[in-house]
């Protein structure tokens, strides 16, 4: 399996080359990892995770944990502006701040310079923050949790910089789901997670909005369901034609109400599933806000996701998920404890490379997922729902 979220080769090398005088200085100072820590002893907490939406809803089980466990501390969050509203209202955060790292955000985000980090984390260090929990898998954030001066820190270690750590995990090879991975570092630090639900928390008046809007869209006793085509990635991409006769056979051969959503990145996405259609597809691209998605996945029969931040956010709200997955394992990075998976007929699944299909030159993984077999698994999923309910 090739790890994509590890570093190789000369960088590799290299972090092994810096690691080696810090773990000498840590050994002689007598200084061992995941020594207990006094909860009562903790009343700040930094949590840093600079990555994506998805990476966020899976960190809310640890988040909660953290909060349980410490319960006298408070906790500042520390997330990129486009992940922020996966978090805003979950009531384990008492600060919410914007962390857009350089080293995480995608082509037209602006990020933070590193003049500007600087600045943020000399802010910071005046807080005097007890404990650090970095839930990201690039070293840099290990080494900005640092430089705002906290005493313990607790992160996952395999890539490098884990002298500065008081408390780690290594993952040796992916062989469980992420979400236990990041419960991980709470046991590092002594606690016993409770509750391992994914958790998002919609505000009362978006929820009324969301109503007002579900009821606009849809008929009552009529079955629904919501198709997501976004995925961040071409090789977790279905193929647009694949989505256009889905959407032509729930709609025309069923009588299924169905709805496309996503964000303004995803529009052009609906428009061509849209143009094969018949009229009656709904485009809900842009017209929700997450809180409002969130209700919708909640509310339909049949959810149908690729490996994106919405699957995620969907497992967190009990949606019923049929999810496509290309090259990622979904033993990791599938729906939490929920869904239904359907995958590729690849040799080398699963590979974990975006950067060069090395069976194909098209990820064929994911482009090659019959039809047939996402229609079936659709209403299976809602034949179950009809019958549960």
């Amino acid at each position: 399996m090739i790890d994509y979220y590890f570093y190789k080769g000369r960088k590799k090398t290299l972090l092994n080359l810096i690691d080696l005088p810090g773990r000498f200085i840590k050994k002689l100072t007598g200084a061992r990892f995941n020594e207990p820590v006094d909860p009562a002893s903790v009343k700040r907490i930094l949590f840093v995770n600079s990555t994506h939406l998805g990476d966020n809803l899976l960190s809310t089980p640890l988040l909660a944990g953290i909060k349980e466990h410490f319960r006298e501390a408070s906790i500042t969050y520390l997330t990129k502006k486009w992940s922020a509203d996966a978090v805003r209202n979950n009531p384990a955060i008492n600060v919410l701040m914007e962390y857009n790292a350089p080293w995480s955000c995608n082509p037209g985000q602006k990020p933070h310079t590193y003049r500007e980090l600087l600045r943020i984390a000399g802010h910071l260090r005046k807080e005097r923050f007890d404990l650090a929990v970095v839930t990201q898998f690039d070293p840099r954030n290990i080494i900005f949790a640092r430089l705002c001066g906290v005493k313990y820190c607790a992160g996952i270690s395999n890539n490098g910089f884990s002298f500065l750590l008081t408390h780690k995990t290594d993952i040796e090879d992916f062989g469980k789901h992420m979400v236990e991975y990041n419960l991980d570092l709470l046991r590092s630090l002594g606690g016993n997670p409770a509750d391992k639900k994914l958790r998002f928390f919609v505000p009362e008046a978006e929820a009324k909005t969301a109503e007002d809007k579900w009821n606009s869209n849809t008929q009552k006793g009529g079955i629904n369901v919501i198709i997501h085509p976004g995925s961040g990635h071409p090789a977790r991409s279905w193929d647009l034609k694949k989505f256009s006769g889905l959407c032509s056979l729930l709609s025309e051969k069923n009588g299924i109400n169905v709805m496309i959503a996503g964000g303004s990145g995803d529009e052009q996405k609906a428009e061509e599933i849209i143009k094969g259609c018949r009229p009656g597809i709904r485009n809900l691209c842009s017209k929700l806000t997450l809180a409002e998605l969130a209700c919708f996945l909640r509310k339909a029969d049949a959810v149908l996701v690729q490996d994106s931040g919405i699957m995620h956010l969907a497992a967190a709200v009990d949606a019923h998920i049929i999810a496509l997955f290309g090259p990622s394992d979904e033993k990791t990075w599938g729906p939490y404890k929920t869904g239904r998976i359907i995958k590729g007929d690849c040799p080398l699944y699963p590979c974990a490379n975006y950067k060069r299909c090395e069976y194909s030159s098209l990820w064929s993984c994911m482009k090659d997922i019959p039809l047939e077999k996402v229609y079936k698994a659709v209403l299976e999923t809602i034949d179950s729902r009809l019958v549960y309910t």
